[in-house]
């Protein structure tokens, strides 16, 4: 298992993939952060919170894609498709991508935590964010199992559209919507919704990982 994840991260390592989230996570630790400085409003607040998830549904829909094409590149999905490892290398695969995230994440929001000296909002904004990311990741990795890249992209536009219309509080309790979930919990900042937000992610996350497996084994048989 180490072994495999290991390999993962090396795979990653001069990838347009790891290029791709350093050059999205830059420049918002170059824009975020300054700009918030300057516009110290809660108005500001929220923008600066919600614009980036709107980058991270196109980046993890890219990344998805890239995902597949460099293991066609390197081996024609053999290791997708072929190995008896296959589920444990599929979710490991993501495993790598969820922790590669983290550290942007951290120091983001710790970034924005100092400017608006609010370090207990950083947390809990960049926690949902970062839940938001592993979400993401697993879901649009699964629809690269399913799907062109076409829809791939068009669902990632949707998903932008659902983030603008949750931000100005459409769907205040919804809970069937995933990808609104860490909006409304960071606009209506309460334990208990807190703490049901990351149950129903985690839930989503677990239900698109046992779908994954179940589509790899599918084709294996097939």
């Amino acid at each position: 298992m180490v072994k495999i994840l290991k390999s993962e991260f090396l795979k990653l390592k001069n990838s347009a993939i790891l290029y791709l989230m350093i050059g999205l996570f830059a420049l918002e630790w170059l824009t975020i952060p300054v700009y918030l400085s300057n516009h110290q409003t809660s108005y500001a607040l929220e923008a600066m919170t919600f614009l980036p998830m709107l980058a991270y549904c196109l980046m993890l829909t890219i990344v998805s894609l890239l995902t597949i094409e460099q293991e066609e590149q390197a081996n024609h999905c053999q290791n997708i498709n072929s190995s008896h490892n296959r589920a444990k290398i599929w979710l490991l695969k993501l495993l790598a991508r969820d922790l590669i995230v983290i550290l942007p994440c951290l120091i983001l929001w710790g970034s924005i935590g100092y400017v608006i000296n609010d370090i207990s909002y950083a947390f809990y904004s960049g926690s949902l964010t970062w839940l938001l990311l592993v979400f993401l990741n697993h879901f649009h990795h699964l629809l690269s199992l399913w799907a062109g890249k076409g829809l791939n992209l068009i669902i990632s536009f949707v998903e932008c559209l659902f983030i603008i219309f949750a931000s100005n509080h459409a769907f205040m309790g919804n809970f069937w919507i995933p990808i609104i979930l860490p909006v409304n919990a960071i606009l209506m900042p309460e334990k208990k919704l807190m703490i049901k937000t990351i149950f129903i992610l985690l839930t989503w996350i677990l239900m698109l990982d046992v779908i994954a497996v179940l589509t790899l084994k599918r084709n294996k048989n097939e």
